[in-house]
């Protein structure tokens, strides 16, 4: 099996729980609570996936971490530069619809910067599984949606998700 063929299956997974997180927020939106730790369990997992996909396409290698943080610095320079540009961009035209709530509530502050976001939701998929165990903290994983969607803009600047062969 080639990069391309394994990038693209691991894009397929990455995908396929980020629809399941989608269902799951949709489900929950008159009850937030209900399967909210599910949704950004599933949704932070399938954030590692789509890093995966585009580190193996790129390097045609798999680094077997949950770490967003240590996916993401083994990127390309290239992929790491323009989600970075592309991630500011978005948080800009796309904030957070709470993000103003959460600043002015307690002057609870969420920090903006890549990296601060990327080091807050490193480990959130093992780490939400374990919510109960967790101290409360801030956290920046308010921006997972914007994260999620200039990844996923880079798996499709690099074609990851088309493939001739879609028969997964």
């Amino acid at each position: 099996m080639n990069t391309n063929d394994i990038s693209y299956k691991i894009n397929i997974q990455a995908k396929r729980f980020e629809d399941s997180a989608e269902l799951l927020f949709k489900i929950g939106i008159n009850n937030p609570q209900s399967y909210f730790i599910p949704a950004w369990v599933l949704a932070t997992f399938s954030l590692e996936l789509h890093l995966k996909s585009i580190l193996q396409f790129e390097k045609g290698e798999i680094i077997r971490t949950h770490s967003i943080k240590d996916i993401f610095k083994n990127l390309s320079n290239e992929s790491q530069i323009i989600i970075r540009e592309n991630f500011k961009n978005d948080i800009k035209l796309n904030p957070p619809s709470n993000i103003k709530d959460l600043n002015s509530l307690g002057g609870v502050k969420i920090s903006d910067d890549f990296d601060k976001i990327i080091s807050d939701i490193s480990t959130l998929f093992v780490d939400f599984r374990y919510i109960f165990e967790l101290e409360n903290k801030e956290n920046s994983f308010i921006f997972i949606d914007n994260l999620r969607r200039v990844i996923t803009d880079r798996v499709s600047q690099l074609n990851i998700d088309k493939n001739k062969n879609d028969s997964l």
